[in-house]
């Protein structure tokens, strides 16, 4: 079958747009799942959340009624929420296509510091993600007449104008919205001031050009939940609390798309352009930070000394029961992230052991680790389990636990938190075999967080917040008795810790507007404040011989492990309790309003009634697979047709019903193409390792050229071919590795015309075949979000196919067998740079027979597209085809071959953090990387084959010398509108094949890497 493009008008757009989402857990399509409705809303939710899809009702009742006065008039028809607990990840995205639809995981945010500063965790992530729907719903006069045309096309300008403004933009407003609605969240807390302060007094604060960048480099996507929040709240303080409104309300009748034009949006707003209200936004912190300075640095900072520092998370410190060594949770955004150790007295590396998350471990009396790591149970559920580590060795301790927050006693027990349905409890567990003892219960406005052991392991202290955003350290016994609280103080109070003669509780707390450590004398229940920061300390450790404190310190890079002398003759008296407190012209501590407080006050009152919901009842997703949206298709046809048509499709809440259709006419002829398809995921996973079942329906029309005239008016012939399949894709998925297994059948009708006519060939017209496929494959691969390239593992695909002609005897016979390999291999170097090099190798390889076996082509250049994962159909994507047999440095097509082969071995190597932007154009580059290749590869036919074509053309055997290429490739990974674009410059010269192509440079553009 000869290559054809067909591709929605406007499908660059179309691509950009769906790939701003970040990477989200699959819900879980066979789960029992129940629908609960009222006013405006829909609550979809796993049966056993009905508190807690009652309450994400109410809050989604008040949310709606408080952002029609803040942000844009309510959307029209109903929103749907899902509630599922199949993660124990923190997490919520919106998208306002097909339909406007919230997904949100019930696992609380008790340990995730930047989302701690809360009053009600549903009522904050419900009123971040509902006011994404408002803003991307929104549509001025151009948008609602695209609309009334396309439906809900997931395009964004001019059917969803919103969709094309940064990031910054489009999170901060919701951030904003959040804290406004709840009085409480990420724009009134510590976490995003602290980012946003160290970042200035350390020099390194982002330009607003990088807010909306999608780089890598700390603190990565959540700069634009950061920056954004605090500016639009800069914004609304100077400008007026209405300034969010106007910022969407000119975005909505904007007529040109909002990336090209979102500069003046501002002018149009507020009178002045974001650049230039940025920049006195930054004039305004640098001011208020150089007096934060002066004052802190009057009152004497804490000097520490630092041990490990490598950029990202360095979180949990904790020294080893002699004291020679510290573990801590690492993700330094180069590789995978770790269990780490260190000498605790130099930093020096000792050994490390990959995990899958960031969270707490703790050392066994025997000197190995006890953690907790999150991981598939299977392809819908991610639960988090205990492991014990060592340096070379992993032994897997529970599976399905939902288990985080270690600790362990000299004794050897342990306690650990573990999450259900929506909230968590403190549970005593036996390390060795994972039974466990609840030692609280689930309480819905409860939640737990880091318990710590007593030295004499009778008690335990843990950080407790309860409803309404009260932060508690409290001290339990360990058979169940009521929690003693040891600090109510303001602001968060998490991460407590014994001294060794259990006279001190050290803890972290924002109390002063900064994360600093704090003590508790346990008898006399006196405060201390430990440190003087200017930055931010957190999760304190002591040595078990009493001399130091290890804690984690956050600078503009991110965290790093330090440490101070344990000397309570240092610590001072805390200083004023006052979240986000800054002195003032006086060095007199403040605490100003926040525009989101100010106008909170205001919205209470607009907040209205809640409207009761209906029973819940059974979920019915059929109602959700009605076509919502049309695109339009042109397809550019070899057969020397246009055809021009449309394509739709549909899926419903949970992701267990989906479908597509395409339909195309070519006006000159009347020929039709098209396909339909439809796939069910509701089966539930098998047997212990969780492999799951999907299957697939599938049916399509298309038009080849197989004849084509040597001069005009010259005989050419079309086939037309018309095939059914069904198929199963069985999937082991874990957080490392994908395995998989598909099994298809099919039927397939070709048919043969002569001319642009409707009149059949009359000598073997027409064929009908049946056939079978089985693909497997397995990845394992890493991609670490500074990386250059696929590192640390392989991906393996063998495919086959055997097609029989009902009819062997016809002139044409066309059975045939097929059989298709692609493999790829990644090794990842510790060598200098912003990232790993590595060596990566590929090799790919086909085998076709019979009378219907086609030869393949060898040659050109490919790209997988713009983050490819394992690429099992080798699609032509965005930006170029993704070749299974490529050579670079030879034309497309230089041989051909029913047995082919491919294989490229390459060095790719990190080359620059560039950070720049190209204005006026809504385009960043963010890194660079280089690349040396060479690449080789063979056709040839065999004899049956050979015969039907002219003589040297397809080859009986393999040439003496293969195609042999090298080269050289520059990736600049650009973000466009906010979304990863990289692209691939290269150049490559022949070494071995036609002489006539001998040291002649061939080079290519292409989006994606080569393999």
């Amino acid at each position: 079958m000869t290559a054809r493009r067909a591709l929605p008008l406007l499908a660059c757009a179309v691509l950009l747009c769906g790939a701003r989402g970040a990477a989200r857990a699959q819900l879980p399509a066979d789960a029992d799942w129940r629908t609960l409705e009222a006013a405006n809303f829909r609550v979809t939710y796993v049966a056993g959340l009905d508190d807690l899809a009652r309450h994400a009702l109410a809050s989604a009742q008040r949310a709606h009624a408080a952002l029609v006065v803040l942000v844009a008039e309510a959307p029209t028809g109903t929103i749907d929420i899902v509630l599922a607990d199949n993660v124990d990840f923190t997490n919520g995205y919106a998208s306002p296509f097909p339909s406007n639809r919230i997904v949100i995981y019930a696992k609380p945010p008790s340990d995730v510091l930047e989302l701690q500063y809360i009053r009600d965790w549903v009522e904050l992530v419900v009123t971040h993600e509902l006011a994404h729907i408002f803003h991307l719903d929104v549509s001025g006069p151009f948008g609602r007449f695209a609309r009334g045309i396309f439906g809900r096309a997931p395009l964004p300008w001019p059917v969803f104008t919103a969709i094309g403004s940064p990031s910054w933009s489009i999170e901060g407003l919701a951030v904003v919205m959040e804290s406004t609605i709840a009085g409480y969240g990420r724009a009134l807390g510590s976490y995003n001031e602290m980012i946003v302060r160290t970042a200035l007094l350390e020099d390194e604060i982002d330009s607003i050009d990088e807010l909306s960048s999608a780089s890598p480099v700390w603190p990565g996507a959540a700069r634009a939940y950061i920056y954004g929040s605090l500016f639009l709240d800069y914004l609304a303080r100077r400008y007026g609390p209405d300034v969010a409104a106007r910022i969407v309300g000119r975005t909505a009748v904007s007529l040109i798309p909002a990336p090209l034009w979102f500069g003046n949006v501002g002018r149009s707003a507020f009178g002045l352009t974001f650049r230039d209200a940025y920049d006195d936004w930054r004039a305004e912190l640098a001011g208020r930070y150089d007096r934060l300075s002066r004052e802190l640095t009057a009152q004497r900072l804490t000097i520490a000394q630092p041990l490990k520092h490598h950029g990202g998370d360095a979180l949990y410190p904790r020294f080893s029961p002699d004291g020679r060594f510290i573990v801590y949770a690492a993700n330094d955004r180069r590789t995978a992230p770790r269990t780490q150790v260190i000498d605790a007295a130099t930093g020096v590396h000792a050994w490390s052991e990959r995990r899958n998350d960031v969270a707490a471990s703790d050392w066994l009396p025997d000197g190995r680790v006890l953690t907790s790591t999150i991981d598939y149970i299977d392809p819908f559920r991610v639960y988090g389990d205990l492991y014990i580590v060592s340096d070379g060795s992993e032994q897997r301790v529970t599976r399905a636990a939902r288990l985080h927050d270690v600790d362990v006693a000299r004794s050897g027990r342990a306690v650990a938190v573990e999450t259900h349905g929506g909230t968590n409890r403190l549970v005593l567990l036996e390390p060795s075999t994972g039974d466990r003892r609840p030692l609280t219960g689930f309480e819905p406005g409860t939640l737990w967080s880091l318990p710590r052991f007593s030295p004499d392991g009778d008690r335990i202290a843990a950080g407790r917040w309860r409803s309404g955003g009260h932060y508690d350290t409290v001290v339990l016994d360990t058979i169940g008795g009521a929690p003693a609280v040891l600090d109510a103080g303001g602001g968060i109070s998490a991460a407590p810790v014994w001294s060794p003669d259990g006279r001190w509780l050290l803890f972290w707390s924002d109390r002063t507007g900064i994360a600093n450590l704090f003590a508790i004398d346990t008898a006399r229940t006196t405060l201390r404040q430990v440190t003087n920061v200017l930055t931010g300390a957190f999760f304190p450790d002591i040595s078990p011989d009493g001399r130091f404190i290890a804690f984690s310190t956050y600078h503009h890079n991110g965290f790093r492990i330090e440490r101070i002398p344990f000397d309570p003759t240092q610590w001072r008296e805390p200083m004023p309790d006052a979240l986000l407190t800054m002195p003032d012209d006086r060095g007199v501590y403040d605490q100003p309003d926040t525009a989101a407080r100010l106008t909170a006050r205001a919205v209470t009152a607009a907040a209205g009634t809640d409207t009761l919901p209906q029973a819940a009842g059974a979920y019915r997703p059929l109602r959700h697979l009605r076509p919502y949206y049309w695109l339009p298709l042109l397809s550019i046809d070899d057969a020397g047709d246009d055809y021009a048509g449309l394509t739709t499709g549909g899926r419903d809440l949970v992701g267990r019903h989906g479908w597509y259709a395409s339909a195309l006419i070519a006006p000159s002829s009347g020929r039709t193409q098209g396909s339909i398809g439809y796939s069910y995921r509701g089966l539930p996973p098998l047997g212990a390792a969780g492999l799951h079942p999907s299957l697939s329906l599938s049916a399509a029309r298309d038009w080849d050229p197989l004849i084509r005239p040597a001069e005009p008016g010259g005989l050419y012939v079309d086939e037309r071919e018309d095939a059914a399949a069904a198929a199963v894709d069985l999937t082991i998925v874990r957080w490392r590795t994908r395995t998989g297994l598909v099994l298809a059948g099919e039927l397939v009708r070709r048919s043969r015309y002569l001319g642009n006519t409707d009149s059949l060939i009359l000598n073997d017209a027409a064929d009908d075949l049946f056939g079978a496929r089985a693909m497997a494959y397995f990845a394992n691969t890493v991609l670490p979000p500074l990386a250059v390239s696929r590192q640390s593992g392989v991906t393996a695909q063998l495919a086959g196919r055997q097609r029989w002609d009902r009819d062997p005897a016809a002139d044409l016979p066309a059975s045939y067998s097929e059989l298709i390999t692609h493999n790829t291999a990644y090794l990842d170097l510790p060598l200098p740079g912003f990232a790993r090099h590595v060596l990566a190798t590929r090799i790919s390889a086909l085998l076709r027979q019979g009378g219907g076996a086609d030869p393949a082509s060898i040659g050109g250049a490919s790209a997988p597209g713009l983050d490819a994962d394992v690429d099992l159909d080798f699609v032509t994507s965005l930006g170029g085809a993704s070749r299974l047999l490529p050579v670079r440095g030879f034309a497309e097509g230089v041989r051909f071959g029913t047995r082919a082969w491919s294989a490229s071995a390459e060095y790719r190597f990190p080359i620059a953090l560039v950070s720049r932007s190209f204005r006026p154009l809504p385009i960043f580059l963010d890194r660079v990387a280089g690349d040396l290749f060479l690449d080789a590869g063979d056709a040839w036919c065999d004899a049956a084959t050979a015969s039907r074509f002219p003589a040297g053309s397809c080859p009986r055997q393999p040439a003496s010398a293969p195609l042999l290429s090298a080269g050289a490739e520059l990736t600049t990974f650009l973000a466009a509108w906010g979304v990863p674009l990289p692209l691939r410059f290269g150049a490559a010269v022949p070494l071995h094949g036609r002489p006539a192509d001998h040291r002649r440079l061939r080079f290519h553009v292409l989006i994606g890497p080569s393999f």
